[in-house]
């Protein structure tokens, strides 16, 4: 008995440092669940894709505005936490290339719409320049496959009606809910949805890259944004490539 009190003292001390240094994610202090169930699930979500520092990948991205759908292969090279370098492609040519590197961000056009653009900000919204509602930070971690923690006040578990798996809420209150894991019925996480507020909603579908690691990476990205909807599709993601620094500047 001594030695499952001591086991579970340790799990819930190792949980506790977890949601202190939690990456893709907030940092404020998080009440730490009581239930084992909980907790095993939260440490599985930090140690996902725990091997993960640098990706790159391509796909596309659709938007759609009132009623009008663009749509834009898309291209990627990214480091975790906060450096990635996207460019933007029609027809296959380059149109935009956006970088940041963590303190700095970088804008080409190669269209000729804009002259080149610097601006020093950490983590900044992609939405003025590239119509992506997603900050850099964001971006990046739902590309990397980890599932983000946020700061939540009340977490609870419950089993989904039409399936076998569960549903892990975070609450920031005593009633609203800003986000939701979907998990199957060996608790594997198939999905995740945040609300940032009662206009702007994302979800993001991963699935396991394959036998050979233990890596996970997005399907899809999608974000719905009052009538406005974006929409990425991940065709690739190649784990781990040789990324120097300048991959993250735009000169």
């Amino acid at each position: 008995m001594k030695s499952t009190i001591n086991t579970f003292s340790l799990s819930t001390l190792v949980l506790c440092v977890v949601l202190l240094i939690t990456g893709c994610a907030t940092t404020k202090e998080k009440p730490v669940p009581s239930d084992p169930k909980i907790q095993a699930i939260l440490l599985d979500m930090e140690k996902q894709n725990n091997g993960l520092k640098t990706f790159n990948g391509q796909g596309s991205i659709t938007i759609t505005e009132l009623s009008k759908t663009k749509s834009y292969r898309l291209a990627w090279a990214a480091a975790i936490p906060d450096r990635i370098r996207l460019i933007v492609l029609f027809s296959g040519q380059p149109i935009e290339t956006v970088a940041a590197d963590g303190e700095n961000l970088y804008l080409k056009s190669h269209t000729g719409s804009h002259v080149p653009i610097t601006r020093r900000r950490k983590n900044p919204s992609l939405e003025p320049f590239i119509g992506l509602p997603l900050t850099t930070n964001q971006i990046t971690c739902y590309l990397s496959g980890k599932v983000p923690i946020p700061d939540y006040k009340k977490i609870l578990l419950d089993k989904m009606e039409d399936s076998k798996g569960s549903v892990l809420s975070f609450y920031k209150n005593e009633e609203t809910v800003v986000q939701q894991v979907f998990l199957d019925e060996n608790n594997k996480i198939l999905s995740y949805e945040i609300t940032e507020n009662a206009k702007t909603r994302y979800r993001v579908i991963i699935e396991k890259s394959g036998p050979e690691n233990n890596l996970i990476f997005p399907t899809t990205i999608s974000v719905v944004q009052g009538e406005r909807s974006c929409l990425i599709t991940v065709e690739k993601t190649t784990p781990n490539p040789e990324l120097p620094p300048e991959t993250f500047v735009v000169k």
